[in-house]
């Protein structure tokens, strides 16, 4: 172990401490048992090998270590309980965050106190890796990886949660970080699926599909620390129920003295079960009445509240069915066995009792039915959500939130007052959820949710149901901020249409508004922000646009125009003339779009406008929703169709003017296209057509529910010299396309979710880098030098890195389509060095006055499994776009559940040595060289028939 870890490579350890099923498991305990205890620090304060531990061991076993040995991890701090309690906060807050791609450490940098400051060590002995400052993020969330997907949550309290599977077991598992306890399974369904499942203290009780209802006792769950999988048995049910036809539906209640399971069979019989003891022995119904209620799909005893156990004897059940395609709700008189009232209600997803009324919940609304002696009364709309459609629900226990699962995230209702007070998890679609009170306040909860794309997770929440200004911005995704200035000034609209202003400084933890204010005119979900050089520019949900002189709140707001339709576009330019400079204003929604010239409406178009670009500064290309193009003159005031609507739709776009004036537009479905855009060629309408450049297909295998193959690209980005083509796809995939030789040089994988937008860096002078990064639910950065320069080919035995170092050597397919000379970057392996023959990156007067800004770029590399990804940084929730200075620099944005990331580069002392990463071809890394500009000579066999000696010049800035 000492020696690995003095002789790594690099930040990973997974070449060093391979997993064998073993090792991660256990290997505190052998350290412990051969007496090395120096071995503890040097090894649990490494975050490389922690991450490792967690992602292979878990985090009750890694917490479990940490608690164990803490006096040997931390042998000479005062307070060893407070670090460890500071690091397993750490640790649950960053497991969640982290994917394949990011790293435990880059977490850790951006962690406040000493978990900050273990990193700034660590990160110390690997400058050739990217890394960056963030404001810190608590985010106090958990995952549970199960052994199935989960369909259905019901949490029995604060440590166990009872899941039904995919494969129709339910487990009951255990929460605890402080040991790892393998969940007890209940069997008893014999593949049959779930319908519903409801728990109280003593007895779990579902219903399967087949209408067969099972109890089981949840006596002695897996508490004990020692509780291993020999003890896991799996629980049989206790007693299956069964009625001819079998049952719709039930519903399990605590009375003071009694269990008390009513139930309803698809005919309509209705059976009441009554259980006094612990164990369910109860085969016949103690009441059994023919209704003519049938098909019934919720049942629901109505409960008085007068009394803390809800009353004794159930004396009304509410039944919903659907009669002749007509859905109604019933009140049933469980003493006279009559129906007292039927009425019309919404096919409902759940119904919830509250001391006032019912709560019936339904896709699109929250109603509410006061209870009357007669009845209920008619229902009034409490909640209506417009963006989403609901799946499912659950009431807290002090009767005052509704927490909904939609399909666009968890929204917690204030019932009282029918306002949303929070809302999370935007990016998924919830299948189930519960929520359990976890003080006496019951101002805290823990909720638990599972989501249609988690796969094989069930979330975990520790939530403050009080308002905080951390969540106000949760959904919204407008904001604007200038990177150029210090401290950054963001300023965003939240959910509540409040106009926030909030100050970034560089050395921020965390962050807080310092300007909050109202304004009368926005009256709808601000979906567009803008700021030009005059005013602030504002595109609501209801259609209008309002500008804002000064973001202040006694600034005059004006309604410049009403679309009729919410404004789903919103662009600026500004054009040179001889005159003066010109503002141009674009606006846009569905099927409008009106161009304003110096506040003037200049023309009003009847298409739906996706995208704008100014061309030679007199031109407008606008691309529509079916990617037809118009290019209207400014100058003339005319307006030219280029390309007809297509039966595809748009996907993305992007135009550079230099070196060459093109358009590329890719359709939703795959297409991408070229178009070239000279000047002469616009002024004498005589364009030539589309060139076909790729097509990108779904990919195979996907699992992804929401991709299909007519929506494929969302994104797409060209370098600044034109020479890659960057296009990013709905299932996480990037291709990365050459221009000059037209072809693919790769695929970049690590977004799980849509590559919502691509950004490559502005450097355009030869010899100077190209960084992509792409932005969704991570930010990554990406070096596409290294990919040009290590191109996979094909020998007879074996396919490998070509080897290409320093200089780039004319290979017999480069010359079949280009000379060398026409490529205008060369890069390196290491990311964009400039070959000897533009000038080496010493010389900084070859790579002219940006030189500085992108010098630091240059020695930067990834792991050795993944060289060209040089960051991944996860984020918490999506982000659509991304905000960047002109030295490439900084980076910020705001992801959909309303956390800022504000990345800054992090750099390192210059006195620490390197640690290189192996060149790609060969199995040792060279050795350290603290020089400035080194040459080092390796020899290495490049497979069995091969064993020549290459030199490589490396560049050390």
């Amino acid at each position: 172990i000492r020696e690995n870890l003095t002789n790594r490579r690099e930040l990973e350890l997974t070449n060093e401490f391979p997993n064998d099923d073993y090792f991660h498991f256990y290997i505190g305990y052998h350290i412990h048992k051969a007496g090395e205890d120096d071995l503890f620090p040097e090894l649990y304060q490494d975050f490389g090998f922690l991450e490792q531990k967690l992602r292979i061991a878990g985090l009750a076993n890694t917490v479990g270590d940490l608690r164990q040995y803490q006096d040997k991890i931390f042998p000479y701090v005062e307070d060893k309980e407070s670090i460890i309690d500071t690091l397993i906060d750490f640790l649950m807050v960053a497991e969640c965050l982290l994917s394949e791609d990011s790293r435990l450490l880059q977490r850790a940098l951006n962690f406040p106190g000493e978990i900050g400051d273990m990193a700034k060590v660590q990160v110390e002995k690997f400058k050739n890796r990217l890394w960056f400052c963030d404001v810190s993020h608590g985010f106090e969330s958990s995952v549970i990886k199960l052994c199935h997907r989960p369909d259905k949550v019901r949490l029995q309290d604060s440590s166990h949660v009872f899941v039904s599977l995919a494969n129709n077991d339910i487990q009951l598992w255990n929460l605890s970080v402080e040991y790892d306890v393998p969940p007890m399974t209940f069997k008893g369904c014999h593949g049959d699926q779930i319908k519903d499942m409801q728990k109280t203290d003593q007895f779990l009780v579902a219903l399967n599909w087949r209408g067969l209802i099972k109890v089981w006792s949840t006596k002695n769950p897996p508490d004990r620390p020692d509780y291993r999988m020999r003890d896991a048995t799996p629980r049989e049910a206790e007693m299956t129920l069964t009625i001819k036809g079998g049952f719709s539906c039930f519903c399990v209640l605590k009375q003071s003295k009694h269990t008390e399971l009513i139930a309803i069979s698809q005919s309509g019989l209705l059976c009441v079960y009554k259980v006094y003891t612990t164990v369910f022995r109860t085969e016949k119904p103690d009441i059994k009445h023919q209704t003519d209620i049938q098909n019934a799909y919720i049942l629901l005893p109505l409960r008085d509240f007068r009394y803390p156990d809800g009353g004794s004897a159930i004396r009304r059940c509410l039944f919903l069915v659907v009669v002749n395609d007509v859905p109604m709700g019933i009140v049933f008189n469980m003493m006279s066995t009559s129906i007292e009232s039927r009425f019309v209600e919404p096919v409902a997803l759940n119904v919830h009792q509250l001391p006032e009324g019912f709560l019936f919940v339904n896709a699109t609304q929250v109603r509410l039915r006061p209870l009357r002696p007669y009845g209920l009364d008619e229902a009034r709309v409490v909640y209506e959500g417009r963006n989403s459609i609901n799946t499912c629900s659950v009431v807290t226990e002090d009767k005052r939130f509704l927490v909904l699962g939609t399909q666009r995230g968890i929204s917690i209702i204030n019932i009282s007052e029918g306002v949303e007070v929070r809302r999370m998890n935007n990016s998924h679609s919830i299948v189930d959820l519960d929520v359990l009170m976890m003080e006496e306040s019951m101002s805290h909860v823990l909720l638990a949710s599972i989501s249609k794309d988690g796969d094989n997770a069930m979330n975990l929440y520790s939530l403050s149901l009080d308002t905080t200004n951390q969540y106000q911005l949760e959904g919204a995704t407008v904001f604007l901020a200038s990177l150029e200035d210090e401290p950054v000034l963001l300023n965003t609209v939240d959910r509540h249409c409040r106009l926030q202003q909030t100050l970034l400084h560089d050395n921020d933890w965390g962050v807080s508004h310092e300007k909050t204010f109202t304004n009368e005119h926005i009256d709808a979900p601000v979906l567009c922000l803008i700021e030009t050089p005059s005013a602030f520019y504002f595109g609501l949900e209801n259609g209008k646009l309002l500008k804002l002189s000064e973001w202040r709140s006694n600034a005059k707001m004006v309604n410049v125009v009403d679309l009729g339709t919410e404004v789903n576009y919103l662009d600026h330019f500004r054009r040179t003339t001889e005159l003066g400079s010109v503002e141009i204003l674009v606006i846009a929604g569905k099927n409008i779009c009106k161009v304003y010239v110096n506040e003037g409406e200049e023309i009003e178009l009847n298409n739906t406008i996706r995208k704008c670009y100014l061309l030679y500064d007199r031109f407008l290309l606008l691309i529509g929703d079916r990617c037809s193009i118009q290019i209207y003159d400014l100058e003339n005031k005319s307006l030219e169709l280029v390309q007809k609507e297509m039966e595809r739709s748009y996907g993305a776009s992007a135009y550079q003017q230099l070196p060459r004036s093109a358009l590329i537009l890719c359709t939703a479905d795959g297409i991408v296209y070229h178009l070239g855009l000279h000047q002469a060629a616009i002024e004498t309408f005589d364009l030539a057509p589309f060139d076909e450049l790729l097509t990108v297909k779904p990919a195979q295998g996907n699992l992804i529910p929401s991709v299909s193959s007519t929506n494929v690209i969302c994104s797409c980005a060209l370098s600044a010299d034109e020479e890659f083509l960057a296009v990013g796809c709905h299932d996480g995939r990037i291709i990365l396309h050459q221009m000059d030789l037209n072809r693919q040089l790769g695929v970049l994988e690590s977004h799980q979710f849509p590559v919502a937008e691509l950004y490559f860096s502005s450097w355009c002078e030869p010899g100077a880098p190209h960084i992509l990064v792409s932005v969704g639910d991570q930010i990554v950065f990406w070096s596409v030098d290294y990919l040009y320069n290590n191109q996979p080919r094909k020998s007879v035995s074996s396919i490998r890195l070509s080897g290409r170092f320093t200089t780039r050597k004319t290979t017999m397919a480069d010359a079949m389509f280009t000379s060398n000379d026409n490529r205008r970057s060369y890069g390196s392996n290491h990311s964009g060095f400039s070959t000897p023959i533009m000038g080496s990156p010493v010389q900084k007067s070859f790579l002219g006055e940006r030189f500085e800004e992108s010098a630091h770029w240059f020695e930067k590399r990834g792991s050795s499994s993944k060289p060209h990804l040089l960051s991944c940084i996860k984020l918490i929730g999506r982000a659509k776009r991304l905000i960047m200075n002109r030295e490439f620099n900084k980076f910020l944005t705001m992801d959909d559940e309303g956390y800022v990331h504000y990345l800054r580069f992090y750099r390192p002392s210059s006195t620490q040595q390197l640690l290189f990463p192996p060149p790609p071809t060969f199995a040792m890394r060279p050795s350290i060289v603290p020089t400035a500009v080194t040459t080092m000579m390796n020899s290495s066999s490049s497979g069995s028939n091969s064993s020549t000696t290459n030199p490589h010049t490396v560049h050390f800035i």
